[in-house]
């Protein structure tokens, strides 16, 4: 069992570097095709200059996530064989045709910057619109893959359409966060009142981008709670701590589980999870207690999910402050840009800790009721040669990756004319 649970470690580690990775190379095409639009319509050169920085940030990106995908794919193999000879059957063919939309992303991102400022921003814009089909294909498939471990019970459900729309939707609001972090701390930098101006308005634009994004999350969130509470009952009683089914149940912020398997502490906010998993007081959600103790999930995720709506709170305010002083001075005051500076990965770790609850909300099981973690792992590895190469290799291509966009980045601002 040790053996199987420094496994879990190392491959959540590895999927929590690769979704790092992976998320910014679908977000950043998502918000290149957005001003590449604005660039056509208003026929702007700053507009453009930004859009080059966001280009080599993705092809950074691409690459990385390509390697740390091929990985991941080879961690799969050796560790979790058994796993791979259940799932193959099944989903098999996702993992091929995700490889297929990465290829389509690469190809034409390269046609990208084959093409820059070589043709029209009009044509230019047209090229971005494959690469986001890539990335957009790369998640759409291996997504199902996720959607039917937690529910195997077809290929295509209604977990699918949930866990595909509030993934993709999260990667972008998280490259978002991030692009407009990145802006405020440059517009702590000293620089002409033309480019302060056109930093503060791209501020603005992203920020009413991430406000729409926000609010479409929040009505995928209620539908996935809708649809765990359907499909996944005791993930949705391990995220609230609901110790038994009952209807007007309870939403609990806090607490903990005592020995005896009964929920206590926190804030209890009567009838809320019944309401938000069922559109009603009425609804029944069910408790861990209709489960054996040993098939519950990791009751950490309670904890997590607080912490992930604690965010989802700061991010909002974030959001918010950005529009507001916009609106009445079209410009950041420094003491908030420099809290958007700190705060801009904020949206990575949402998506984090939205994997964690998904994946640890699904333990013991790999495949929902199915095939246990521990049956799932390779019997007779040598954790501890495996436990030292993946985690180094990961380390090596993170700082490798931190490297190369810090040099493409000063490369940029190099050959751009722009004093920001």
């Amino acid at each position: 069992m040790e053996e199987v649970n420094i496994g879990r470690v190392l491959v959540g580690d590895s999927l929590g570097f690769h979704i790092i990775f992976v998320g910014l190379s679908i977000g950043l095409p998502f918000l290149i095709s957005i001003f590449e639009w604005y660039a056509w319509r208003k026929n702007d050169d700053n507009v453009r200059g930004l859009i080059r920085l966001l280009a080599r940030w993705a092809a950074v990106f691409v690459i990385t996530g390509v390697m740390s995908g091929t990985i991941i794919a080879l961690q799969f193999s050796t560790l979790w064989a058994p796993f791979m000879d259940a799932a193959r059957p099944h989903v098999g063919k996702f993992f091929q045709l995700e490889s297929y939309m990465f290829l389509i992303e690469a190809v034409f991102l390269a046609w990208y910057f084959a093409t820059m400022k070589q043709v029209g921003t009009k044509k230019h814009f047209w090229i971005s619109i494959p690469i986001n089909i890539g990335a957009i294909g790369s998640a759409f498939f291996i997504t199902m893959v996720n959607a039917w471990m937690n529910n195997p019970t077809g290929i295509w459900t209604s977990t699918t359409t949930n866990e595909i729309l509030h993934s993709v939707t999260a990667y972008f609001f998280a490259t978002t966060l991030i692009v407009l972090g990145y802006l405020a701390w440059r517009s702590l930098h000293k620089q002409t009142n033309k480019s302060q101006a056109f930093v503060q308005w791209s501020m603005n634009r992203i920020a009413i981008i991430a406000a729409i994004l926000m609010g479409l999350l929040g009505i995928l969130g209620h539908q996935s709670a809708v649809n765990i509470a359907q499909t996944q009952p005791s993930k949705l009683a391990a995220i609230e701590l609901l110790d038994t089914t009952q209807t007007n149940a309870p939403m609990r912020i806090g607490g903990a589980m005592n020995d005896d398997g009964k929920a206590e502490g926190g804030i209890v906010i009567p009838g809320l999870l019944s309401l938000l998993a069922g559109n009603s007081f009425d609804t029944k959600v069910v408790g861990l207690a209709d489960y054996p103790r040993d098939r519950w999930p990791l009751l950490v995720v309670h904890l997590l999910f607080d912490i992930k709506m604690a965010l989802v709170g700061l991010a909002s305010g974030l959001i918010a402050g950005t529009l507001f002083f916009y609106w009445r001075t079209r410009k950041q005051p420094r003491w908030f840009a420099i809290i958007l500076a700190a705060f801009g990965s904020i949206g990575i770790v949402m998506v984090e800790l939205g994997w964690m609850l998904t994946e640890l909300g699904r333990q013991p099981w790999a495949i929902n009721g199915k095939l246990l973690t521990v049956d799932a792992f390779t019997k007779g590895v040598n954790m501890m040669q495996t436990g030292i190469i993946f985690p180094t290799l990961f380390v090596v291509l993170f700082i490798a990756t931190t490297f190369a966009l810090n040099y493409t980045t000063r490369q940029w601002r190099k050959t751009e004319k722009l004093s920001w």
